[in-house]
C-alpha cells in the first residue's frame, strides 16, 4: 500500500534530477514507483544492514524482486560485506557501489584525558534494539562505577530489548530509583501517535 500514498507526489513534473532513497526498502518503493512512469528521475540508494536481513527475514526475498530486474537505479552499500550481500541475491547487478557510513578515525588523534568534576551526566535516545549497543554502554557505566567515577546515564526509549537491558542494569546492581519505569509523556495529547516510553537510570 505504501506506493500508493506516495505515488501521488511524483504525478506534476517536478524536475527532480535523482531521488536518493536512504534504505533499500524505501529505495524499492520508489523503484516500484518508477515502473509506473515512462519518463523518471535517477534512483540512488543507500543498503544498511537491517534492509538485508531483519527485511528479508520478514518479507522473504522476492520482496526485492524489481531490484532484480534490468534497470538504471544505482545501489549504495555501506559496507563490502553488505555489497556481497547483494550480489549474492542478485540485487542491482552492476548497479552497486561501496559508500562507507561513518568517519575517517585517522582525522582524530589521541588527547591526554583530563579528570572531570562532578558527575558525568550521560543520556541516549532511542529505539531499544541490538544494533544500537545500549547495551555496550551499560557496561561500560559499570566499569567506571568500579572505577569510583560518579557517573550518571540515563536511556529514553523503547524496543524489544527492553527487558534484556533492564536485566543487565539489575546484574550491575545500579543505586538510584529502580531500574525502569514508565516515563509520563506530556505530549500525548498532541500527537496520537506518540509511544509511551520508558525511562532507564543508571547511577
Amino acid at each position: 500500500m505504501r506506493p500508493l500514498y506516495v505515488a501521488p507526489y511524483f504525478e506534476e513534473k517536478r524536475g527532480f534530477d535523482v531521488i536518493i532513497g536512504h534504505y533499500g526498502y524505501n529505495l524499492l518503493l520508489l523503484e516500484i514507483i518508477k515502473n509506473s512512469y515512462q519518463t523518471f528521475p535517477k534512483l540512488v540508494g543507500f543498503f544498511h544492514g537491517n534492509d538485508l536481513t531483519g527485511f528479508v527475514q520478514r518479507f522473504g526475498r522476492k520482496i526485492y524482486q524489481p531490484l532484480q530486474q534490468k534497470t538504471t537505479t544505482m545501489g549504495l552499500p555501506i559496507s563490502q560485506l553488505l555489497a556481497e550481500c547483494l550480489k549474492e541475491m542478485q540485487l542491482l547487478v552492476g548497479q552497486t557501489t561501496v559508500h562507507h557510513m561513518g568517519i575517517d578515525i585517522s582525522d582524530f588523534y589521541y588527547t591526554q584525558p583530563i579528570e572531570i568534576a562532578g558527575i558525568i551526566q550521560l543520556l541516549i535516545v532511542g529505539r531499544l534494539t541490538e544494533k544500537k549497543g545500549i547495551d555496550n554502554a551499560i557496561e561500560a557505566v559499570a566499569i567506571l562505577k568500579q572505577k569510583n567515577k560518579k557517573v550518571r546515564l540515563q536511556i529514553i526509549g523503547d524496543g524489544e530489548q527492553k527487558e534484556e537491558l533492564q536485566q543487565l542494569i539489575a546484574d550491575f546492581q545500579f543505586n538510584g530509583r529502580n531500574p525502569i519505569e514508565r516515563m509520563a509523556n506530556t505530549r500525548r495529547s498532541q500527537r496520537s501517535c506518540t509511544r509511551s516510553r520508558y525511562y532507564f537510570i543508571a547511577k
